[in-house]
């Protein structure tokens, strides 16, 4: 898709990446786009923003009524609504670390096995939250679940992240960056 990938621009002598700390994983695992970014097309952070540089389509999340829902549900209800939806995410990434954030996640669920409850599912279909939560990000969905996660899982979340942060992918061959700070 034409915008969603990372930008070099430079000249011989120079070249700039238009990259963040929060574009890591871009486009599935990064974070909310830079509103200095999409203004101005330049961010004064730089690599250490916090947020994506990369153009997004528009971001989607749960509305009120669902966050509401979400909440009133419980970590391990919580648990088992969201993370099928980022278990068949990573499943297509298809990599070691991935699968391996997959089986850290299945036994979260595992240990938090909410009971079902015909009134619960009836609730969640009303709200759309499932066609909500198909069309999120693994990040966005992450976001909803990271207070429910043990630090090692959240751990490894990140490493995932980091593993696809965008610099070996953009650079030409043997190009060096030198950051100054």
């Amino acid at each position: 898709m034409q915008g969603m990938e990372p930008t070099i621009r430079g000249t011989d002598r120079s070249l700039q990446l238009n990259v963040s700390q929060g574009s890591m994983g871009h486009p599935e695992m990064c974070q909310a786009p830079c509103v200095h970014m999409m203004k101005n097309g330049s961010c004064h952070f730089g690599l250490a923003c916090g947020f994506c540089h990369f153009q997004h389509g528009k971001k989607k999340k749960l509305d009120k009524g669902q966050r509401t829902m979400m909440h009133e549900a419980g970590e391990g209800r919580r648990l088992a609504i969201i993370i099928p939806h980022v278990v068949e995410k990573l499943e297509k990434l298809g990599d070691q670390q991935a699968l391996n954030l997959v089986r850290l996640l299945q036994e979260e669920v595992e240990k938090a096995s909410p009971t079902r409850s015909g009134a619960w599912e009836k609730k969640l279909q009303q709200a759309q939250i499932s066609g909500r939560l198909e069309r999120m990000n693994i990040s966005a969905l992450m976001d909803l679940v990271t207070e429910c996660l043990p630090e090692h899982v959240n751990q490894a979340y990140i490493a995932l992240q980091r593993s696809r942060f965008p610099f070996p992918k953009l650079l030409p061959e043997g190009a060096v960056i030198t950051f100054w700070l």
